[in-house]
């Protein structure tokens, strides 16, 4: 990768990431591999590297901002954590033209998600309804039903986040942020939360990985990609207060299903 390319494509992965609270490693994965030339297991090593560092930069702004509950992202995360092992020993064992495969089909998901979303958003407003749901469940003392069900998806939701950080490299944030808006937080508190939940995975994956997993990556050139990426995700940050969420969630998901193709042709023909 060459010095003007690392700083560009990270800039761009980290704005993403502080815009809205994911993306990072979906996008730092491809990266890796089609820029670094990284193998698939030792780019998602690096992603992880990059995703955990650019994470931490944007936090830094969420939290001054008070954008994060720490104590519930705390939780969150202690559970990621349990997923993440799991995912670290089962990639392991795939191999690396399966695991472009299965990150490919990843991809394509979560384009088309967000798409939906982004098509979806000012036509309801999910969030008043969080809000109020939070409030009767903390004036009845005892979660209702309908509560019972958001944690026991939320403690799912967790455990998958963390078997992808550890069989992709990736954050999760595009899980972790609509769990926890159903668990009735803002969006721009979703979002920071997301970034905590994201430096927690993120090091407990890395440190799965110890102490052969790290095996090709060249430091000079991935630290300055991550950098790069810490920068933009201190730019990306305040972006959230001058772009729509809905047209952010779009183009990353035209991104997503472009880079999804991409890679699994690039893949299938054997590149």
């Amino acid at each position: 990768m060459l010095i003007a390319e690392a700083i560009l494509v990270g800039l761009l992965i980290g704005g993403v990431v502080g815009a809205l609270g994911a993306g990072g490693g979906i996008l730092s994965v491809p990266a890796l591999i089609f820029f670094l030339g990284y193998s698939p297991h030792t780019a998602a090593a690096g992603s992880l590297v990059v995703v955990g560092l650019t994470s931490l930069s944007s936090l830094l702004f969420r939290a001054r901002r008070r954008e994060v509950a720490w104590r519930r992202g705390l939780i969150f995360a202690a559970v990621s954590i349990l997923g993440t092992l799991a995912g670290t020993a089962l990639g392991a064992q795939i191999s690396g033209r399966l695991l472009m495969f299965l990150f490919a089909g990843l991809m394509a998901v979560v384009g088309v998600v967000m798409l939906w979303r982004a098509a979806r958003a000012g036509k309801s407003t999910p969030a008043n309804s969080a809000e109020n749901t939070a409030e009767d469940t903390a004036n009845s003392g005892t979660p209702p039903p309908s509560a019972w069900r958001k944690i026991l998806q939320t403690v799912l939701v967790a455990l998958v986040t963390g078997l992808l950080t550890g069989l992709f490299g990736v954050g999760g944030g595009f899980l972790i942020v609509p769990a926890l808006v159903m668990m009735g937080m803002q969006m721009r508190l979703a979002a920071g939360t997301s970034l905590l939940i994201m430096v927690i995975t993120s090091v407990s994956g890395l440190l799965a990985r110890l102490p052969d997993g790290f095996a090709g990556i060249t430091w000079p050139a991935l630290l300055l990609f991550a950098a790069a990426s810490m920068l933009g995700g201190m730019l990306g940050g305040p972006l959230t207060r001058k772009v729509s969420n809905r047209a952010l969630t779009a183009v990353f998901g035209i991104l997503l299903l472009a880079i999804s193709a991409y890679t699994a042709i690039s893949t299938a023909l054997g590149g």
